[in-house]
Order: C-alpha cells, then structure tokens, then sequence
C-alpha cells in the first residue's frame, strides 16, 4: 500500500491540486496529476489509480481516511483539504446535493396530483419517513428541514451544487399555495 511518505515523494499538494514532485516519461515537475472523470479527479501512482482527494488526505495527514471522503461544499473538483472529512458512508448520505431530476427545488418535497397537496418525506437508516402533506408549499420544506436537523443532515444536504442546479424549478413547484 503507498505511504505517505511515498506520495510525498512523488506528489506536492498546493493547497488546492495535486502537482508532481518528479518528472517521469511525459509528465513534467510541477504539472496537475492525474485525470478528472465523473466529478473527480484520479492519479495513478506505481501502477495503481487513486482518487486525488485519498491521496491529499494521506499527505496532509500522514495516514489514508479511514471511512469515505465527503466534500462538505459537494463539489466533486474541490479537493482543498479544508472540504474534505474523513466520514462514515451513513454521515457521507447526509451530505447529499439536490438531485438533478428534482422538480420542486427542495430534496423530499414533491406535488401529490391526487392529493392536490404538497408531500414532504425523508429517508433515514433507509426507511422512508412521510411528513405530511400540505396545501402550502413552504409548509412541507419546512417540515422537511425540521426532520434534517432533527435526524443529524448535514446544513448542505439537499441544496443544489454549481454544476447540479435545475435551470427551471417551474411547473408544480411554482405553485406556491395550491
């Protein structure tokens, strides 16, 4: 398994990247290491890929994560050591951008067509909890907002990212009082 020490060898973490600390073959001292895909940024180090957000924990703190990494601002690119938290997978779910499908703009709050009503609900320790429903819009986000801060969510679960945020929240979602 690489070692800190290893990494550092091979690799200075700028406060923001990770750059090469050697010139090999076609990669030149000072580049950006590795390639991003699907949101993060992976580097392969003696023959084996490793996410760049591990490796910078494994720098800065001189042992790998022992859960997962979170991005606390949900940014996939932004691997500055001060977003990332070494966290369990459950607290990594609380954590959790707005999805991109969402129509109404809140994660848990949809409009019930049958009811005529806005629905809120929340999963914890994977069990659907429904939170009611409302003829009020902000009545069934503040609902949900009482049952992220009551269950542990994290203050971003839910909100959109720069690269997820939904164009047009229109439609149900903008009826605000049916």
């Amino acid at each position: 398994m690489l070692t800190a020490d290893r990494a550092r060898e091979l690799l200075l973490y700028d406060g923001e990247k990770l750059r090469w600390n050697v010139s090999r073959q076609k990669i030149q001292k000072g580049s950006i290491a590795g390639s991003d895909r699907d949101g993060y940024r992976r580097v392969c180090v003696d023959g084996k890929r490793y996410e760049a957000h591990r490796l910078i924990w494994l720098i800065v703190h001189g042992h790998w994560p022992t859960h997962v990494i979170d991005h606390e601002d949900q940014n996939n690119g932004n691997n500055r050591v001060e977003n990332l938290r070494d966290v369990t997978h459950r607290k990594n779910c609380l954590n959790q951008k707005l999805h991109r499908t969402n129509t109404s703009g809140h994660t848990g709050v949809s409009w019930d067509k049958s009811k005529n009503r806005w629905t809120s609900q929340i999963m914890v320790h994977g069990k659907t909890i429904h939170l009611g429903a409302f003829k009020i819009k902000d009545d069934a986000i503040n609902a949900r907002k009482m049952a992220e801060i009551q269950h542990g969510f994290h203050q971003n679960h839910g909100r959109p990212s720069p690269k997820t945020a939904p164009d047009d929240v229109s439609g149900p979602a903008s009826r605000s009082t049916q």
